[in-house]
């Protein structure tokens, strides 16, 4: 009887080891060690607080801080910041998102300053203000963020609406909450598009809302 007990005390010992030992070879497969390490750049970042990071088409890094917009080419950092005594800078400090179109031109949404275009052979920028007195240009100054679908139509949301913009015809169409087929919005806080073509824009107050381009 003895025996028969430590046989199979022995037999749990040898199953626990043996899973044991493929737990790790998985974890080992499953969970590679990675370096982690502070950029060397980061205290020339014009803010420390990154609140987005985005790579375009040519390769290079584009960080968005708590105070302007930085350019990361792999080599080099630029800084911009808002500049009142120079026309082509960026227009506020606060960039709220960066995307890039179809045809590889970069945009920045802003707070308090509208939609901007960087123009990379002068290397500064070009803006779009919003006017009350004139439907095609952003809805309103403060944009919570910007999206570039596949078509190559920039999506700009605010707080109770939102905008298209086609960069080739200079063209804006308004979606503006309590107005007819528009949903009560409250702040847009990002757009993506399935693979069909809708848009659907996240809402912080409403859930989703499902757009379709045609």
């Amino acid at each position: 009887m003895m025996a028969r007990l430590i046989n199979k005390r022995l037999f749990i010992a040898l199953l626990l080891t043996a899973y044991a030992a493929i737990a790790a070879g998985k974890s080992d497969t499953q969970y590679p060690d990675f370096l982690l390490s502070r950029a060397v750049f980061s205290d020339k970042l014009t803010q420390q607080t990154v609140t987005q990071s985005f790579q375009d088409s040519s390769g290079t890094l584009w960080f968005v801080t708590q105070e302007g917009v930085n350019r990361y080419t792999g080599h080099e950092l630029q800084n911009y910041r808002y500049i009142a005594t120079e026309r082509n800078s960026i227009p506020a400090n606060i960039v709220s998102q960066v995307t890039e179109d179809k045809a590889g031109t970069i945009w920045l949404s802003t707070i308090g300053g509208g939609l901007t275009r960087y123009n990379a052979r002068s290397n500064d920028f070009t803006s779009i203000g919003s006017d009350p007195n004139d439907r095609n240009t952003p809805y309103s100054n403060d944009i919570k963020t910007i999206y570039a679908d596949s078509s190559g139509i920039l999506w700009l949301g605010y707080v109770n609406g939102f905008s298209s913009f086609d960069p080739n015809s200079e063209q804006f169409h308004h979606f503006v909450s309590g107005t007819s087929d528009v949903p009560a919005t409250g702040i847009i806080s990002s757009f993506t598009e399935t693979t069909d073509g809708v848009i659907w824009a996240a809402t912080q107050t409403s859930g989703l809302i499902k757009i379709d381009p045609e």
